[in-house]
């Protein structure tokens, strides 16, 4: 699925020909092994743990920013952005490790496996597009959510948007309310954002990938939830989780 997003070309984020095309914004989707590589060349385990206050974002395409015209228009940049300045602290990171094609199984043992190492204050995963188990994705929310409490990370559910809501989706993000009143965390109805300001702008370039605008409008939703949560771990805050 969305594997016809797979092109090859010199960056990124780049408008060679051969990419694909969204009118115009033209995006090379990477690997696995290419995030995996450039996440950790920028991002460093030991230092970045030691050092960073860190929010980690998995998903698939849309989360890795597909349909953005560069890096710093993504939602995860914009968001950083804005947390480091809401927060005034510029060692708050947003580290984005979504993966096109990926589901909640390939996301979840990465995590496990990998990511982990960063020690997240919260871990987002926004899903729904490339799960087609509803059993399966049920569980491996549970398990996400559970292994994320037995560590005291705090666990955000985004519900992956489309450019309209269908059945199979619908129910999905319905698990997904479900799951996270189970598991007492948040779930983000963000396809209601996205539809609320359908007539403000040109948000979708095609059914799942966002425009530039699309991106600072679901960062602006995602920085809503994240900023108190960063906002109560601060040193010397008051707060609790």
């Amino acid at each position: 699925f969305f594997c016809f997003y797979y092109y090859f070309g010199s960056g990124r984020y780049t408008f060679d020909a051969n990419a694909i095309n969204w009118h115009g914004i033209s995006s090379n989707i990477e690997t696995q092994k290419d995030v995996e590589q450039r996440v950790l060349k920028q991002y460093p385990i030991k230092e970045t743990k030691e050092n960073k206050r860190v929010v980690l974002l998995l998903g698939s395409s849309q989360t890795w920013g597909a349909g953005a015209s560069s890096e710093e228009k993504t939602f995860s940049a914009i968001l950083q952005n804005k947390l480091q300045h809401e927060l005034q602290d510029t060692n708050v990171v947003v580290i984005n490790v979504g993966v096109s094609a990926t589901n909640t199984s390939t996301m979840i043992d990465d995590y496990m496996h990998l990511w982990i190492n960063y020690r997240p204050i919260v871990t987002v995963m926004n899903v729904s597009n490339n799960d087609f188990d509803t059993t399966l994705f049920s569980k491996n929310l549970k398990t996400f959510i559970a292994f994320n409490q037995f560590r005291g990370i705090v666990s955000l559910l985004v519900e992956e948007p489309n450019y309209t809501e269908s059945r199979e989706l619908a129910l999905k993000h319905n698990i997904m309310k479900r799951i996270a009143i189970y598991g007492n965390v948040k779930s983000v109805s963000m396809q209601l954002t996205m539809e609320s300001n359908q007539e403000n702008g040109f948000l979708w370039w095609d059914a799942v990938h966002m425009t530039n605008y699309g991106q600072a409008i679901f960062a602006e939703r995602l920085n809503l939830q994240l900023y108190p949560l960063l906002l109560a771990s601060t040193p010397g805050h008051n707060s609790s989780f």
